[in-house]
């Protein structure tokens, strides 16, 4: 006699709970995994900005990595900006030369000791030799030199901490160059030609990218030093003498390399320079009514543009936006003196630019001017001499970078300084922008109307017609 039947329902129960249990399990494991995963894996960047991008340079800089780095954060890893650490993640996945440890001081004063590490910074020790580089993980604008920079009149006036700019992979990237002996490089100014002195951003990427920078004048010096690797004018005023062009061709043709910013069409001797290469300076001034920033048109007029970039130079690597043209004299490509010579833009105007001196209505011709160009010749050796020449002072002004940082303009610049050291061992890069930036749109195109105009008239139809609807029912 069986005292207990089962019933016909009671095995599929018992093998759902089964199920059930397994799944949960599962599930549990799983979450368990994920949590274990690293920010770098789980997370994707979507910020406007790219903020946790690592740049091409960096990464063929750690690619040719030879000792294991030691990346140590004195901080309390959770009271910091979570930026930060999610960029320190990322940014330490890419080698596995590279690894991360965050200390507090407070909690553990001992292994702060033994490192000789102090709040708030971050020590990037070469484990090969014991060298040790350092700097701040956060601090103001203005007076300290951090990855994370606040407005100090925020904090002062109301007690906030606004973000203002990450600059976490230039500072990695200037402490690693600066552990693993990469070579120093020298940038020498040119004055005595009226001069503007460079954007105060792009010597600061300079000077956290272990450049050395000095100002030279040619007549008083006498000849272009030895240890100078690159030759920096910007916008001069007045002409160059002649013992100073025939000092800047030998230089140049003896495997010299120099980053000229020419924004004046009456400099004959700069001019002739630039002629020596293939590249002519065109007697007026740039405008391109296709490419031209509508809300500065009452300001500027069409002179103001976003330049075309060439995507197939180097110069143009990591160009994520527009960038910004004011007042550019424009630039053609002749036969170069040098018949060795090779030349090749990376920025230029639309096809409706115009170089306009004053002429008729009816003697304005469009075309394609260019407005940034490089020039390289092989000299022997394993030399090469290196003319980079962009034709507008705004471009690579503080008024511009500043006040636009979302625009490719530095990108642009450091790729142009970068270029002429290889990019290998010395490494400038920008910090991005936390706060709230100005977009500057071009011209309105009709795709820009469709989401301006199209979407948000479709939208309201819509709601016009379902509020219809219900007010009859």
């Amino acid at each position: 006699m069986k005292i207990f039947n089962e019933s016909p329902v009671s095995r599929p129960v018992r093998l759902l709970t089964a199920l059930t249990a397994v799944v949960l399990v599962v599930v549990i494991a799983l979450v368990m995994l994920l949590h274990a995963l690293p920010s770098s894996v789980l997370e994707l960047d979507m910020t406007a900005n790219d903020l946790y991008k690592v740049s091409g340079y960096t990464t063929r800089m750690l690619q040719d990595l030879e000792d294991p780095i030691e990346i140590r954060v004195f901080a309390d890893r959770a009271s910091v900006d979570q930026r930060f650490v999610k960029y320190m993640e990322k940014y330490v996945a890419l080698s596995p030369l590279l690894t991360l440890d965050f200390i507090d001081p407070q909690k553990d004063p001992a292994a702060a000791k033994e490192f000789d590490g102090e709040s708030n910074t971050v020590q990037v020790r070469n484990a090969s030799d014991g060298s040790t580089a350092t700097f701040r993980v956060s601090g103001y604008e203005g007076q300290d030199a951090a990855a994370v920079l606040y407005d100090y009149a925020s904090y002062y006036t109301h007690g906030t901490q606004a973000p203002v700019s990450f600059d976490a992979e230039g500072r990695l990237a200037g402490a690693i160059g600066t552990v693993t002996g990469s070579q120093r490089y020298t940038i020498c100014y040119m004055s005595g030609h009226g001069e503007s002195p460079m954007a105060s951003s792009i010597t600061t990427m300079l000077e956290k990218a272990n450049f050395d920078q000095y100002s030279l004048e040619l007549l008083s010096a006498g000849s272009i030093p030895e240890a100078c690797d690159l030759l920096v004018c910007n916008s001069p005023t007045t002409d160059l003498a002649e013992d100073e062009l025939t000092m800047l061709k030998r230089w140049l043709a003896d495997g010299g390399k120099m980053f000229l910013v020419l924004d004046e069409n009456t400099l004959p001797n700069f001019s002739a320079l630039l002629k020596v290469y293939g590249i002519q300076t065109e007697q007026g001034y740039l405008a391109d009514s296709a490419n031209v920033y509508q809300q500065y048109a009452d300001r500027f007029g069409m002179y103001c543009f976003h330049p075309v970039y060439n995507e197939d130079s180097p110069l143009c690597e990591g160009v994520v936006s527009d960038g910004m043209v004011i007042g550019a004299v424009p630039l053609s490509l002749v036969t170069p003196e040098r018949r060795a010579s090779e030349t090749e833009y990376f920025m230029s105007s639309s096809t409706s630019g115009v170089n306009y001196y004053g002429q008729a209505d009816e003697e304005i011709e469009e075309g394609i001017y260019y407005v940034g160009v490089v020039a390289t010749e092989a000299v022997g050796d394993g030399k090469e001499s290196r003319l980079t020449v962009i034709s507008s002072g705004y471009y690579v002004s503080d008024t511009i970078l500043n006040n636009f940082p979302s625009l490719s303009n530095s990108t642009v610049i450091m790729n142009a300084v970068n270029a002429n050291f290889d990019g290998k061992t010395t490494v400038a890069i920008g910090a991005k922008s936390l706060g709230l930036t100005f977009n500057s749109l071009p011209r309105t195109t009709p795709y820009a109307l469709f989401f301006i105009l199209i979407i948000p008239v479709v939208f309201l139809a819509a709601g016009l017609i379902f509020w219809m609807r219900r007010r009859k029912q």
